[in-house]
């Protein structure tokens, strides 16, 4: 096993070469891994954008994804969201505090929301099959209006 040479302080406290490769490599890894987490939300939000914006509809799952304890706020939770300006969004309970585009969170966050996202567009699909109901309902109303008035 390689050690660290001397006059390095670390060789004192027995620290190799082999465990700080190890490090760097883990390292690595999770950057690496980072990096395609970044990459999937980026694709998600693109997906609820588009979505959102054709449909109209704005949703926030019920369920809790991630909590977190931050100052001078306290304790935040957070909820899937596809609305605002159309995207994803990691929407909080803190009213004086705006709600967060998923690309911009922190890691942990993102990662607690790739977790949750499968089931957060099972619910919004059930939301648009709902809303797609009522403006079915509402176009057949609407012919029978125009009929009733084109005579």
């Amino acid at each position: 096993m390689e050690t660290i040479p001397e006059g390095n302080t670390s060789t004192n406290l027995g620290i190799d070469c082999e465990t700080l490769a190890y490090i760097e490599e883990r390292a690595q890894n999770i950057i690496r891994y980072s990096d395609k987490l970044s990459q999937a939300i980026r694709i998600l939000d693109n997906y609820c954008a588009k979505i959102g914006e054709q449909t109209g509809l704005k949703l926030t799952d019920s369920e809790v994804f991630y909590t977190e304890y931050r100052e001078p706020w306290g304790k935040i939770s957070y909820r899937l969201r596809i609305g605002k300006e159309w995207g994803l969004y990691a929407a909080n309970d803190i009213e004086e505090m705006d709600n967060d585009c998923l690309t911009d969170v922190s890691r942990a966050i993102k990662k607690e929301a790739i977790k949750r996202f499968p089931a957060f567009l099972k619910k919004y699909a059930e939301a648009l099959q709902n809303l797609s109901v009522e403006y079915e309902d509402i176009a057949k109303k609407s012919d029978e209006l125009i009929k009733i008035f084109s005579d």
